[in-house]
């Protein structure tokens, strides 16, 4: 058996100290958002799984159980459902570029000043506990294509 990633045992050691019972099933979809960059709806991590005994319903509880404990948080790009993907401890806080041609996902690590949150607190009185920026256009492959490839 191959030695789990960094990435996933520092996953494991928070579920472990969070007291949360680490299942094949989890330990699974758990994998699979470790193996995957980019952002993915419960269906791709149900299909990624492949053959194993966990139903959507179990994925879909999951991930809801996973973004409780901060392990994973929801993106959602104007799409019906969310999509997942892994957070602290594992990941440096970041956003997304999405195409709106291909639907390719980018990790954008810029992160808007923190004079912009002050400034939402102070107009507002607020307080600001985090935000999530998403950028869409076309990526490098679209921006290039012929024109009458991106209309087809």
């Amino acid at each position: 058996m191959a030695k789990p990633s960094p990435q996933l045992v520092a996953v494991l050691d928070v579920l472990d100290e969070q007291r949360v019972r680490i299942t094949p099933i989890r330990r699974a979809v758990l994998q699979v958002l470790v193996d995957h960059d980019e952002p993915l709806r419960v269906e791709d991590v149900y299909r990624l799984l492949g053959n194993t005994k966990a139903d959507l319903v179990t994925v879909y509880r999951t991930l809801e159980l996973f973004s409780k404990l901060g392990l994973v948080r929801p993106v959602r790009f104007h799409e019906d459902s969310a999509r997942y993907e892994l957070s602290a401890p594992t990941r440096e806080h970041h956003h997304h570029f999405v195409c709106t041609a291909c639907g390719k996902i980018l990790d954008v690590e810029a992160c808007l000043p923190e004079t912009i949150s002050n400034k939402v607190a102070t107009e507002h009185g607020v307080e600001v506990t985090g935000h999530m920026l998403e950028f869409f256009g076309l990526c490098a492959d679209c921006k290039t294509m012929p024109a009458s490839k991106k209309a087809a």
